[in-house]
């Protein structure tokens, strides 16, 4: 039993002797690279510090524009008075521009491209639910809904 266990771990040896080596020639590539990108960025601009970047200051991430605050089931009931009230087919940004006046208006930051962005995947959603249906689309190119009979 004790040349079975010792026979195991010597196989467990070898293996991680070669993801060493494997892990060591994965090392000298990356420094390989490193050392070109270095050289590219000494010829771009000699006076670059290369100890001051890091991956975090070098790339900043995008703001994200969070969409309005609405309250738990308040926008479907909103998007869907607005989907009701709409004289013929509709298109995303009239939806939008409805729900928007319903709940303060532009001023009060609820016409942003995160609030269209929002409209869209709803009436998405409730074409997939069988609620709205697509009818085609306006002279733009965007989707005209209708409310399903």
């Amino acid at each position: 039993m004790a040349g079975s266990a010792a026979a195991g771990l010597i196989l467990k040896c070898a293996e991680l002797q070669d993801q060493r080596k494997r892990l060591l020639g994965q090392l000298k590539a990356v420094d390989e690279s490193l050392d070109t990108l270095r050289k590219a960025i000494r010829i771009m601009d000699p006076t670059a510090a290369m100890g001051t970047v890091s991956r975090t200051s070098a790339r900043q991430p995008r703001p994200v524009e969070e969409p309005p605050h609405f309250e738990h089931g308040e926008f479907s009931r909103l998007l869907m008075e607005a989907v009701r009230k709409a004289p013929g087919p509709f298109t995303s940004p009239v939806v939008a521009e409805a729900v928007a006046l319903s709940k303060g208006g532009p001023e009060a930051g609820y016409r942003s491209p995160a609030l269209l962005t929002k409209v869209s995947a709803t009436l998405a959603g409730f074409v997939n639910r069988g609620a709205v249906q697509r009818v085609g689309s306006d002279p733009e190119g965007r989707t005209l809904y209708r409310v399903a009979a």
